[in-house]
Order: C-alpha cells, then structure tokens, then sequence
C-alpha cells in the first residue's frame, strides 16, 4: 500500500524502494481486485489492473484524509516476462522509477530515480532456501558524489515459511554503526488461510506471509504494544474484510474484493 496503516516507521520503512507491493504472489486462484481501508477520519483505496496472461499491470490507489491524494504505480516487464520495475506517480508530485537488479531469478537491488538521477537504493539478501533475510537502505547526498547508509531491515521466519520477526534499524551517525529502532513479531497464523497481501510490504517478488497473521507486537523505544487481525470469509472461502485492533481503541477495517 501507499500508505503506513497504524505506526509509520521514522524513515518511512526504508521509503522508495522497500515500499512496494508483494502483489505478484498472489495465489493464481485468488486475484485481487480492490481494497478499501477504512479509519478514524481517514480512506484508502486500491484498485488492481492485470495483464491477460495475470500479470499484475498497475494500481490505481486513492487517499482522504479529507483531503484527495491520489497515484498509480506502474509494472515495466522485459521481452521474457521478468519485472524490470515500478512506475510511481502521484498529485503534485515528480514521477519515482524504481530499477530492479537480478542475481538470477531473485532481486538483489532496487534503484530509485527522480527525473533521471538515482537517489536512493537498497541492497537484498536471501537465505539459502530462497527467504528474505536483510535490505540494507542507501541515499544520495546530494553535497557529496556518495551514498550513505541510512538503515535496514532484518527478517526471520518460523518453521512454516512465515515471517516471525522484522527489525527496523537506523544507522546512527554518532556510534557508526546501526541502531535497533523498531521490532514486528508475528507469533501466530492462521495456517489453513492464504494470505493476499504481506501485512509489511517488502517486494513485488516476495511473500513474506503465506498465511494470515492474527496479531504483531510492535516493540519502539517508547514502549510495546499489541496490535490484533480480526477476519471475515465469504462462502466460497475469499476474504472478506479485515479489522485492525490497538489497545488504544483505534481500529480500521480493510475491505477486499476479487476477480470472479
């Protein structure tokens, strides 16, 4: 999504290249059409558009809060089909390229582009077993001819191929080294249900949630804090609806609708 549901990460979970959706692993059964989210003064809405052949073509997303924020993220493909990468326009805004670099069938750098300049990017390692376990987050300093690095991302996975935890570090300049700035851990799944979309978006290649979460806790320098999934299912088993549950008493609800 093109928003930051519940707690926003202080750098914007490592914004511009690790915020995209991991809307190409979609079960081939189960193909999303819309989401709608719903809180406290605020919607988001999300509209998908695929290919023929059901490869995920763009996202047309739209925000109020009240106000409209609206954009579309575009899917660029080579002659065989592999993604090269994302087009992100939105109101107001000079259009972001994101450049994708292989190491065979996985993505081991993101690159993005503002008006032809490269700005930022970001660096993917994978476990033996093909499962996501860092992105390390560069930017350009634009006094300098360098990048610096600004943060990264550390994953690990239960037995049945889940995400369990995800930390978010920020490098801090003082100490030279990275500095532990937020930690998700998703304990328990429902393992009979298919997830549609990762609760934290890292790549359109990668699933980092097959199934669908029932709770995160949310550990921050501030303190700790419980954050629950509530489900709904139609009768042919499709998800229905998802509400987000805080301690605190905020909620949303996400509405999810699919291609017959």
């Amino acid at each position: 999504m093109k928003k930051y549901l519940l707690v926003s990460f202080t750098f914007a979970v490592l914004a511009g290249c690790a915020d995209q959706e991991p809307s190409l692993n979609q079960p081939e059964e189960i193909r999303l059409k819309a989401i709608q989210t719903i809180g406290t003064g605020w919607t988001y809405h999300e509209r998908y558009d695929y290919h023929p052949d059901g490869r995920i073509n763009e996202i047309r997303w739209e925000q109020n809060t009240p106000s409209t924020t609206q954009g579309i993220e575009k899917y660029v493909y080579d002659n065989s089909l592999r993604l090269l990468g994302l087009i992100r326009e939105m109101t107001g805004l000079v259009s972001e390229e994101i450049r994708y670099g292989y190491a065979g069938s996985q993505i081991v750098q993101a690159s993005s582009y503002f008006n032809g300049v490269k700005e930022s990017y970001t660096l993917y390692t994978y476990n033996p077993v093909g499962q996501l376990i860092r992105s390390v987050f560069y930017r350009r300093n634009p006094f300098k001819d360098e990048f610096n690095i600004e943060g990264e991302i550390q994953y690990t996975y239960h037995s049945h191929r889940n995400v369990s935890e995800i930390k978010h570090f920020i490098f801090d300049s003082h100490q030279s080294g990275m500095k532990l700035h937020t930690t998700r851990s998703y304990p328990e799944y429902l393992l009979d249900r298919v997830a549609v979309l990762d609760s934290d978006p890292s790549l359109p290649t990668v699933g980092l949630q097959k199934n669908l979460p029932t709770k995160y806790m949310l550990t921050t320098p501030s303190g700790q804090m419980e954050i629950t999934y509530r489900y709904r299912w139609m009768p042919d088993r499709k998800l229905l609806d998802r509400e987000v549950n805080m301690r605190n008493g905020f909620n949303e609800q996400t509405i999810y609708t699919f291609h017959p």
